[in-house]
């Protein structure tokens, strides 16, 4: 791997799937969102992608994408609210001098306020959700996650993961390398998926964040995705949809989102997927 990596403006839905099409500065990015509920009952993911060049000189955008946890209605609860209020919170201030800060502060906001979620009759809903979050200000990045939701980077011909999953088979894996577990008891774990950090937990335990900004180049790709997209398909299979989609981002999520559902796993999750293409830096020639 190179030394340089890292260790709603149109949409059409319907009962299963979302479609999301930024096209209001294309000569800074192209961006694309897809999702499908799967075999399940609950649509639990969410997603939101925007920017502020539509309004204000300000060369920055955010994609938000949330996978929540919780009986019946409660993770879909959990995952709207994070990524409404990130949202919201971003397009209202302006953090281009602190992204690291801004993200930050949120996790620890939004974990608030999903803690304290309530159901009908006032009770706490005791649900969850996962975050993963990019931040683009002029040729940046920025990103943020708890939790198993991944962001991705694709570059060239290659694809790294940047994110961390934080589940049980993070801490797992630390005592194989320190010689406590056999590798094969680690692999075998029954709850080497369990979430060990996520938004409503009433304190977050661990958070993906870069303190320095990662500089992206034209042709830079990243994507965003819950775990019911990843788990269907694997690292060159994405890569070679995204790369193989020769700018279209959107037609790039609604592919990726296909070929996880044609799988035809029996216990597909909610799968939903975020892409956007880095066209070029700050200060390029046109």
């Amino acid at each position: 791997m190179n030394e340089t990596w890292p260790d709603y403006d149109d949409a059409t839905r319907d009962d299963s799937l979302v479609t999301v099409r930024l096209d209001a500065f294309p000569e800074r990015v192209r961006a694309g969102m897809s999702s499908a509920i799967g075999r399940r009952d609950y649509q639990q993911d969410a997603a939101m992608v925007g920017d502020d060049l539509a309004y204000a000189d300000t060369n920055r955008m955010i994609a938000i994408l949330c996978d929540g946890m919780g009986g019946l209605s409660g993770g879909e609860a959990a995952s709207n609210l994070c990524a409404t209020m990130l949202y919201e919170d971003f397009h209202a201030r302006d953090v281009t001098e602190n992204v690291n800060g801004f993200l930050k502060a949120s996790v620890r906001k939004l974990d608030r306020a999903v803690t304290d979620l309530k159901d009908a009759n006032q009770n706490p809903l005791k649900a969850g959700t996962t975050l993963a979050c990019v931040v683009i200000t002029g040729d940046d990045l920025y990103w943020a996650s708890v939790g198993d939701s991944r962001i991705y980077l694709i570059r060239d011909d290659e694809i790294a993961q940047i994110t961390t999953d934080h589940n049980y088979a993070m801490l797992l894996d630390q005592k194989v390398r320190q010689g406590i577990l056999a590798r094969e008891e680690a692999d075998g774990h029954p709850k080497r998926e369990a979430l060990v950090s996520y938004i409503g937990m009433c304190g977050v335990r661990y958070i993906d964040a870069n303190a320095k900004p990662f500089r992206l180049v034209g042709g830079d790709r990243v994507l965003i995705c819950s775990d019911g997209l990843y788990r269907s398909l694997g690292e060159e299979e994405m890569k070679g949809i995204v790369v193989g989609a020769v700018g279209d981002m959107a037609g790039a999520a609604d592919a990726l989102i296909a070929r996880a559902i044609g799988k035809q796993k029996r216990n597909q999750d909610n799968a939903t997927v975020v892409v956007i293409e880095f066209l070029e830096t700050v200060g390029d020639d046109p």
